[in-house]
């Protein structure tokens, strides 16, 4: 650990997190003492997750604010104030025993506020921090530093992201040097071991090793939302720990539905039972999962969380529902066998309101749960970090089926079993969407990013000089031949800019493009103009186009434009300071792309160690970063650094990169 009083660790899927954590807090304790490790989670089930991994008290975080700065604590400081009140009033020997009541209850009080304050030396472990507001990270880090305390920010950014504002631990994982787990120990087969390091990444050539191995099932919605209820069914039916995961509520209640229906004709769920508040019938055997946290509805194992399994033993005919906690598949359970029996009792009103089949389940509740299989449904609308948490949860086998058309995931009837070939254009869509949340900071480098790309000067720079060349080229085109009648209409045509363009590319090609335009109507005079509408720009612009493509195999390639001496001072000075930016920016690109490695540099080789080589070996690292930052769109860069200034070799020739291509 360092000396920072926040550190970040980053645990990509299957990385052995929770055994790194365990880990570390033997550690800390060795140097600092037991009790000096504090977990926290953004949800309940995560913070007992964490607890009974670590062996240490664990809260949520929403509990832990409310109780350490929020209601809770202002409710206790305001009994403490009327309890010290009302002692100062209580005197003689009369008041000795109300004296006792009320020192008990100060010192119950005090007691109280201890447990929610955090301590010098304590370790605070913020898992799963990427689900974690902004408001919420500061907060707890805001305590830690005014206690003394350590922050541990834990997870990853390539998961899910909070559903409050948030994009603190984004931020702080990609600018903030955190520590990164690197080693995949979850997956049996390696080759999937590496190919969620490119779906994390966005990687869609990772989605061909899928295909290889038969992850891979695309076609119709009802289709696929059937073989992949078919396939967990299967699984379940034969003991292997599996899931069934989609990225909606509404595909997720209609599998649910399914699984109750299944395992009523089967005989294992009543046919009778409770309807809650949205009309789901739920009966003995079922599977449920809780959806609120109820510190009231006490179990040996704590109380009834959100996000908890049960099984359903019973029903009242007031609505109420006898249930046992089960246990997750992959996760570490906390309870003991006598506490996993012990029934607990669901209220009429919670049940109407919190309770739900639990069957399948979205990709949001899954995070954080390890299964042998997984079964995930993938359809358009689909971002990057659903997919890669969905297809990360199981150990042998992940399987993603995607359909090709809007779901409907009742799936009792087929109207087509025959799939719809491929299904890697869905989900190669799904991989460049990103649904993570970003930092007000990030968004204003990303804008700044975008903003001095060479996506963005560079048509800056071509229109500065287009507007030049214009101007040049409307007073050349007398010397080309053309008669003041011939000028007047070829500036009045909408034809007169990509004339103009032609001959400009032309010009920065190295040709003489006054003397070609004066021998191309020499050629053909325009009196015998072929174009019917007698578009004198036209026809010249179709004219020069067919000599350029003689010339050059594509014209449009030519980036660069000539510079004129026609153009005004002012619109000069801007050319110079776009220059100067196209410059640093190449200089930029340069060095991201030695550091980062890009896979086209695979074929550049590695930096020669001759000067002339080296030099050489650059110009075509430039060259290529700049074509990507052009034609793709802005290279995501780091943040940027403080300013400095150009070499002013640099800034001779700001287009020269489009020219080594």
């Amino acid at each position: 650990m360092s000396g920072r009083r926040v550190d970040v660790l980053v645990g990509p899927a299957g990385t052995g997190k929770t055994t790194t954590l365990a880990a570390l807090k033997t550690v800390w304790e060795q140097t600092h003492g037991r009790g000096t490790v504090l977990g926290l989670a953004p949800s309940a089930t995560a913070a007992a997750e964490l607890a009974d991994a670590l062996g240490v008290g664990c809260e949520n975080t929403a509990k832990w604010l409310y109780e350490s700065t929020g209601p809770g604590a202002t409710l206790r400081a305001a009994y403490l104030q009327r309890l010290a009140i009302e002692r100062t009033q209580t005197k003689g020997a009369s008041g000795l025993g109300r004296l006792r009541t009320i020192d008990t209850a100060i010192n119950t009080l005090r007691t109280e506020s201890a447990r929610w304050a955090m301590r010098p030396d304590q370790l605070i472990i913020l898992d799963e921090a990427s689900l974690a507001g902004t408001a919420t990270v500061d907060a707890l880090t805001a305590q830690a530093t005014r206690a003394g305390a350590k922050v541990l920010l834990v997870g990853d950014h390539a998961q899910l992201s909070a559903v409050d504002a948030g994009g603190a631990f984004n931020l702080l994982a990609e600018r903030g040097r955190p520590a990164q787990l690197t080693s995949l120990w979850r997956f049996t087969h390696r080759w999937e071991a590496a190919a969620t390091r490119g779906l994390r990444t966005g990687n869609t050539r990772v989605l061909d090793a899928y295909a290889d191995h038969d992850r891979i099932s695309a076609g119709a919605a009802e289709a696929m939302c059937e073989q992949a209820y078919t396939a967990w069914q299967t699984d379940t039916e034969a003991g292997v720990p599996a899931i069934l995961l989609a990225a909606d509520a509404a595909t997720v209640s209609a599998l649910n539905t399914r699984a109750h229906n299944d395992r009523v004709t089967d005989g294992l769920v009543s046919a009778s039972g409770v309807t809650t508040s949205d009309g789901t019938l739920i009966g003995v055997g079922d599977q449920v999962v809780t959806r609120a946290n109820n510190r009231r509805l006490k179990t040996p194992g704590g109380y009834v969380r959100n996000g908890d399994l049960w099984h359903v033993n019973a029903f009242g005919a007031d609505g109420s529902l006898t249930v046992t906690r089960l246990a997750r598949a992959g996760t570490h359970a906390g309870q003991s066998a006598s506490d996993e029996r012990a029934d607990v009792i669901l209220p009429t009103d919670y049940v109407n309101a919190y309770v739900d089949l639990g069957y399948a389940t979205t990709t949001h509740r899954a995070q954080g749960i390890t299964v042998d299989h997984a079964h995930v449904l993938a359809a358009p609308g689909m971002v990057r970090e659903n997919l890669y948490v969905a297809m990360t949860r199981g150990r042998d086998n992940n399987h993603v089926y995607v359909a090709l058309d809007d779901t409907d995931p009742t799936c009792d009837y087929l109207p087509d079993t025959h799939a719809a070939p491929g299904g890697g254009e869905v989900l190669e869509t799904i991989l460049a969407t990103t649904g993570a949340e970003r930092s007000a900071t990030q968004m204003i480098a990303d804008r700044q990013n975008q903003a001095e790309s060479l996506k963005r000067l560079e048509p800056i720079r071509h229109t500065l000089l287009a507007d030049a060349a214009a101007r040049h080229w409307t007073a050349a085109l007398p010397a080309a031949g053309l008669t003041p009648d011939h000028v007047t209409a070829v500036l009045a045509s909408p034809a007169r800019g990509p004339l103009f363009t032609a001959l400009d590319r032309g010009t920065a090609a190295g040709y003489p493009m006054t003397s070609v335009l004066r021998d191309l109507i020499d050629s053909r005079p325009l009196d015998s103009v072929e174009d019917p509408a007698r578009d004198i720009a036209a026809v010249l612009h179709t004219r020069v186009a067919a000599w350029l493509h003689t010339k050059v195999a594509d014209p449009r390639a030519i980036v660069g434009v000539g510079e004129y001496a026609e153009m005004s001072p002012g619109a000069a000075m801007t050319l110079a300071q776009v220059d100067e930016l196209i410059a640093a920016r190449l200089d930029a690109l340069t060095e991201h792309a030695i550091r980062t490695e890009p896979a086209w540099m695979g074929r550049l080789g590695p930096e020669p160690d001759d000067d002339a080589a080296r030099a050489a070996w650059r110009t075509q690292v430039t060259a290529i970063a700049a074509r990507h930052d052009y034609v793709e769109g802005p290279t995501p860069m780091p943040a940027p650094e403080p300013p400095r200034q150009v070499a002013p070799v640099l800034t001779r020739d700001a287009n020269e990169w489009s020219r080594t291509l």
